[in-house]
Parts: structure tokens; C-alpha cells; sequence
């Protein structure tokens, strides 16, 4: 298996800060999980804080899982680190893009794939998009829809009007001024036709999102460590990793593992 730790250090001598990844195992299928704020707070104040890291690359992968928690863990991460850019190697789907849109900047692939953020509930066995059934001719699906989709989509104001986040300086000032950029972010990230509809290069730049395209050598080392962290994953039965650069023996790859 190889060395995870390495595999950081590889990173961190290409982008010359430090690196960590967030590996979500995809066969537990939730992804992250209400609760999973305490982990994050750890991670700042015993590796950031401890540490001393004001800038750094937060490398993403696996499916979204519970909005509120990650919109609570994106904020976390927000309020704890100066500066960070959010790297994309292959896919982060659904709520793990709210640590791309509180990240100063989005590092990705040519194939690098970001997920539509819109609430999903049940209702009488099927699986529907809020954002989808805001007009349902059934006022009990109606007002689920707007229970679920309201509060994201203030949120996603709220990010959108607060610097530091993704997208370019003048469109926190200019969303300040009218709806028009909000409606348009929440068309493209929210509004596509499947929830795993994922976002162009055009879409991005319609945004104005602040991103660059990572060399292809660098995303194989990437998805080199991102199966790494995955398979660690299914040996120990675990949901999550936040993996760093620590050596500390021949087994131990500085990796903090979390059921």
C-alpha cells in the first residue's frame, strides 16, 4: 500500500503549502454525518492552531451526506484557517460543496466533477429535489420543498455576501446590489436537471469562481493517495479520514480515522 504520508508530501512540494485531504468512504453511502463538527473543531485546534497554518490545500473526496452539518463544517474550517484553497481531483459531490464555496479558490481536473448542492427528502417512498417541487400541485410536497430549499438557499446568500469565499471580489459587492447573481448561482448549483448534474468550466466561469486547472501528473498522485486513503478506509471499517503529512512509524501515516 503506499505511504499516504508520502503522497502529501508530494503535493505539498508541488503547491509549497501544507496539504490535507478529507476521504469519505463511499460504502457507507452518507457521507458526512450530524456530529461530524467535532472532528473538524479537532482538526483545527490540534493540527491547524498547534501547527500554525494560515494557508493551506484542502484536497476532497466522496459523496455529501447531511447539508446542515457540512455547511456547519465548511464554516468551521472557514473561521479556523486564513486562507485555503479546495482541491478537486476526481469528485465531490452534493453538500461537500459548501467547503468549496467558503475555500478562497478551487483547484480541480479536466474531469473533476462538482455535484448539484439542492436538499433531497422522502416522501411517500420516493426520493425528490426540493428546489424541483417548490411549485408541486400538492401542498404537503410544497411545503416540504420550501422548508428544505429555503434555508440553503439563505445560506448560499450568505456565503455568496461574505468574503473570504470562491468567487471573484466584485460579487460579493454586486450581490449586495440585486438578486440577479444569487438566482444565477443557485440555477447553475442547485437547479440542473439530476441532483448529480455536475458544473463546466463554462458554468464556473459564468460564476465568476475563482479556480485554476491542476496538471494532469498532479492529479494522479492525487487520486494515488485518494485510493490510498480508501482502501485504509475499508480495512479499518471506517467512514472518514483526514489525512496529513505525519510519519510517525512504519504503520502510521498520520491519518485521523473516524467511524
Amino acid at each position: 500500500m503506499p505511504n499516504r504520508a508520502l503522497l502529501i508530501k508530494e503535493l505539498e512540494k508541488y503547491f509549497e503549502k501544507r496539504v490535507f485531504a478529507i476521504i469519505f468512504n463511499p460504502s457507507y453511502g452518507n457521507g458526512i454525518s450530524e456530529g461530524d463538527e467535532v472532528y473538524f473543531r479537532y482538526f483545527i485546534d490540534e493540527i491547524i492552531k498547534k501547527e500554525k497554518v494560515t494557508d493551506c490545500i484542502i484536497l476532497l473526496s466522496g459523496f455529501g451526506g447531511n447539508l446542515r452539518t457540512a455547511i456547519l463544517c465548511s464554516q468551521i474550517l472557514r473561521e479556523g484557517i486564513s486562507r485555503y484553497s479546495c482541491f478537486i481531483p476526481s469528485v465531490a459531490c452534493s453538500s461537500l460543496s459548501y467547503f468549496v464555496l467558503q475555500s478562497n479558490k478551487l483547484l480541480l481536473g479536466r474531469r473533476s466533477i462538482l455535484t448539484q448542492i439542492d436538499p433531497i427528502f422522502s416522501y411517500d417512498g420516493d426520493d425528490l429535489r426540493a428546489i424541483k417541487h417548490l411549485n408541486d400541485p400538492n401542498p404537503k410536497i410544497r411545503e416540504i420543498a420550501h422548508a428544505m430549499h429555503n434555508p440553503v438557499f439563505e445560506n448560499l446568500k450568505r456565503v455568496i455576501k461574505t468574503r473570504p469565499n470562491v468567487f471573484s471580489k466584485e460579487v460579493a459587492k454586486n450581490s449586495q446590489q440585486g438578486t440577479e447573481y444569487l438566482i444565477k448561482t443557485a440555477d447553475f448549483w442547485m437547479g440542473k436537471d439530476f441532483h448529480n448534474s455536475g458544473l463546466k468550466f463554462s458554468d464556473l466561469e459564468r460564476l465568476k469562481v475563482v479556480y485554476s486547472v491542476v496538471p494532469e501528473e498532479i492529479i494522479q498522485i492525487a487520486k494515488q493517495l485518494v485510493n490510498a486513503c480508501l482502501e485504509e478506509l475499508t480495512i479499518e471499517d471506517q467512514r472518514f479520514v483526514i489525512q496529513t503529512n505525519r510519519i510517525e512509524d512504519e504503520m502510521y501515516y498520520g491519518g485521523f480515522f473516524y467511524s
